[in-house]
């Protein structure tokens, strides 16, 4: 999996340490080959990089490293356009993840939380109720990253199990092949590859190590 990926912030300062409403090190070991990760994008062209592999590393990362390793990844892009979204959310097969950062975990399961409600509210028409009811008795919220004492921010996740009536975060007029797709394989050493505005990166696995994700501008 990939620790460090996402886009260009609003215009502040942070550096590639931290996670945030861009993404960042957004340590989350969910992230495997396949994955897509939806990223809200707030500048020009997005400005994706992605870095920081790890070969393995468990929920929290509680002495703050995995198992790092150098790596290539080949991710595509999409472009979403006409959707909402505050926090990166990924999607996996089985599930779609809601993410949310702060400096202590209250905090950032509270924004994790808020995330996976208005994607709900949002997308899929639930009352605010239905969607703390429905997250109460079918997500599970966990902790993605949390080494401390260390500056760095917790990272917390709700996971959505994909059900018939709510298969993804965000509802799709086309389920087909999607226009303006295209692959690129870099080093995950080497961040800086363009992304959109708001849509989807998803990368493609060969040999080796290689992590498949998906951001949405």
């Amino acid at each position: 999996m990939v620790g460090v990926v996402g886009v260009t912030t609003g215009g502040e300062d942070i550096t590639n340490a931290m996670p945030g409403r861009h993404g960042g090190n957004l340590d989350d070991h969910l992230y495997g080959i396949g994955t897509k990760i939806y990223f809200p994008v707030r500048q020009p062209d997005g400005m994706f990089g992605v870095g920081d592999m790890h070969a393995s590393m468990g929920d929290g990362e509680i002495c703050g490293t995995g198992v790092e390793i150098a790596g290539e990844v080949t991710v595509r892009f999409d472009l979403l356009k006409g959707k909402q979204g505050a926090w990166p959310v990924s999607e996996t097969e089985e599930a779609w993840i809601a993410h949310g950062t702060a400096i202590d975990y209250p905090d950032a399961m509270r924004e994790a939380c808020r995330e996976a409600a208005y994607l709900l509210a949002g997308e899929w028409g639930l009352s605010l109720e239905d969607v703390f009811i429905l997250l109460s008795i079918r997500a599970d919220v966990g902790v993605a990253q949390a080494c401390k004492p260390s500056p760095f921010a917790t990272i917390a996740r709700v996971v959505m199990p994909k059900l018939d009536a709510i298969p993804g975060p965000f509802r799709l007029k086309r389920t087909a092949a999607r226009a303006g797709l295209y692959g690129r394989r870099v080093s995950a050493e080497a961040p800086g590859v363009p992304g959109g505005r708001v849509g989807t990166v998803s990368s493609e696995t060969s040999l080796r190590r290689h992590t498949q994700i998906a951001s949405y501008a």
